[in-house]
């Protein structure tokens, strides 16, 4: 249903990023990418993400380990409820 002329519809989007870790080195991330994860309101992350990039979150940021089933893609290592915030997952 569209607002009435001059309503506005509230809507509760955010933003994904989608950050690759690179080789490893951790100063080898773009400054782009380390300004996302200092920015995050909650990180998914895989075991290739090394401890000095998790450093970077927000003190209060909440950090979920996905662990790589090996027959598809990602599976949650315990909470179904951070799926349940990105419409893509």
């Amino acid at each position: 249903m569209r607002p009435a002329a001059g309503e506005s519809k509230v809507t509760n989007r955010g933003v994904v990023s989608i950050i690759g870790a690179g080789p490893g080195d951790p100063e080898l991330i773009t400054v782009k990418a380390l300004k996302r994860i200092q920015a995050a309101d909650v990180i998914l992350y895989d075991r290739l993400v090394g401890d000095a990039l998790l450093a970077e979150a927000r003190e209060n940021c909440p950090l979920h380990l996905l662990r790589q089933s090996p027959r598809s893609s990602f599976h949650e290592s315990g909470d179904d409820r951070t799926y349940t915030r990105l419409p893509c997952c």
